[in-house]
C-alpha cells in the first residue's frame, strides 16, 4: 500500500470534532466503543496551560481530511516524565504516516529536556491499547518499548452493591470544604510506592492544576469525591470519581483511590471502593470502571476482583529514553 500524501501541522480550534471523530473511529476498530466526547477535547484544550501550536499535530489530506491526531503534554515539574498520546485512522492503517506524529512527540520532549534537572533521566510515556497493532507498530519504530501493563476494569451495577465493611476506628464521609489540599497530599503520599510517580518538584502549583481538573470542572459532583477518615477527623484515603467516563455517560469512574501506607490492610480501599460503587448505582449508572497497573505492588488488581469487578481492556504503556541520568520516578 502507498503512503498517504499528507500535510502535518498544529491543530485549530475548528478542528475539534473532526479530531473527535478520528479518535472515536479508532477506538470503536479496536475495541468496539468510542472512547471520548467534544466535551472531553473542549476541557483538555481549555486548560489554563495548553498550547495548541506548541502541543498538537495532526495530518491532513489534499482533501481536507484528517487522519492523524498527536498530543504533548509536559506540564508538570520536574518534567521528567512527559507524555505523548497518538491517534490513526483505523480505515487506512499503515497507510497513514504515523512517524510525522511519533517523530514529532519524540523531537519535543527533545525540545524540553532543559526543563528537566541537569542530571535528571528524562522518559517519554505513551500508550497503546495492546489490540491496535498499527499504533503498537508506530510507538516500536519511534524507539519506544512496552514497559508495563495497565489494565481497565468494569463492573454492571445491575444491582446494588454490597455495603462496605468499614474497620473499626475509621469512617466514611465526603469531602469538605477546605480539605481539598489535605486529601491532595494524602493521595500524593499514598502514590508514592506506585510505579512511575515522581515528587512534585512545585506541590503547590501542582495541586492548584489538581483542584481546577478535579474539584472543579463543571460535571463535578462532590457525592463522588469520599475520603476514609482516623478516629481523630485526619484523611488517611479517598476515592475520587467522575460522573461518566469519556463517550460513557452511564458509566461511573473511580478515578482515583488511594490509602496511605500506614493504614493499609484494615479493608479501607475495599470500603472506599465499595462505596463509592453504591454511590454510581445510588445515581443511576448502569456500570463502572477504573484503570489499574497489573503490577502493583498494592495488589489492587485483586481488590478490585474482590469488589465484582472484571479487566475489560488491556493498555500498554510505551517508553522511550530521551536522556540518561539520575532516576527521580519510582520504577518499583
Amino acid at each position: 500500500m502507498s503512503v498517504l500524501t499528507v500535510t502535518s501541522r498544529p491543530a485549530r480550534r475548528d478542528d475539534a470534532e473532526r479530531i473527535v471523530s478520528l479518535i472515536n473511529r479508532e477506538s470503536k476498530a479496536v475495541s468496539g466503543e468510542e472512547l471520548v466526547t467534544s466535551a472531553d477535547l473542549e476541557r483538555e484544550w481549555n486548560q489554563a496551560e495548553f498550547r495548541i501550536d506548541d502541543e498538537t499535530r495532526v495530518l491532513e489530506t489534499p482533501d481536507g481530511r484528517i487522519v492523524g491526531y498527536a498530543d504533548y503534554t509536559n506540564r508538570s515539574a520536574p518534567y521528567v516524565r512527559p507524555h505523548g498520546f497518538c491517534s490513526i485512522d483505523p480505515d487506512l492503517g499503515t497507510q497513514v504516516p504515523a512517524d510525522l506524529m511519533t517523530g514529532w512527540l519524540v523531537s519535543r520532549a527533545y525540545a524540553d529536556v532543559g526543563l528537566a534537572p541537569g542530571d535528571a533521566r528524562v522518559t517519554l510515556l505513551a500508550g497503546a491499547n495492546e489490540k491496535n497493532a498499527v499504533l503498537v507498530d508506530a510507538w516500536t519504530r519511534a524507539g519506544f518499548a512496552a514497559s508495563r501493563h495497565f489494565v481497565q476494569m468494569r463492573i454492571t451495577l445491575d444491582r446494588r452493591p454490597e455495603a462496605p465493611d468499614i474497620p473499626a476506628g475509621y469512617a466514611l464521609r465526603a469531602l469538605r470544604p477546605g480539605e481539598g489540599r489535605a486529601l491532595f497530599d494524602v493521595l500524593a503520599h499514598a502514590f508514592r510506592d506506585h510505579y512511575g510517580f515522581v515528587d512534585p518538584a512545585k506541590p503547590d502549583e501542582e495541586f492548584e492544576r489538581w483542584k481546577r481538573n478535579v474539584l472543579e470542572p463543571d460535571d463535578f459532583d462532590p457525592d463522588l469525591v469520599i475520603v476514609a477518615a482516623s478516629a481523630d477527623g485526619s484523611i488517611v484515603g479517598g476515592s475520587v470519581c467522575r460522573p461518566s467516563y469519556g463517550a460513557h455517560l452511564d458509566m461511573g469512574w473511580v478515578s482515583i483511590l488511594g490509602v496511605e501506607a500506614a493504614h493499609r490492610k484494615r479493608r479501607l480501599g475495599e470500603s472506599l471502593l465499595r462505596r463509592s460503587l453504591g454511590v454510581f448505582y445510588e445515581k443511576g449508572k448502569k456500570h463502572a470502571g477504573l484503570g489499574v497497573d497489573s503490577e502493583s505492588l498494592t495488589n489492587a488488581t485483586r481488590l478490585y476482583e474482590k469488589c465484582g469487578m472484571q479487566t475489560s481492556r488491556v493498555y500498554l504503556q510505551m517508553e522511550r529514553l530521551i536522556r540518561d541520568g539520575r532516576e527521580l520516578a519510582n520504577t518499583g
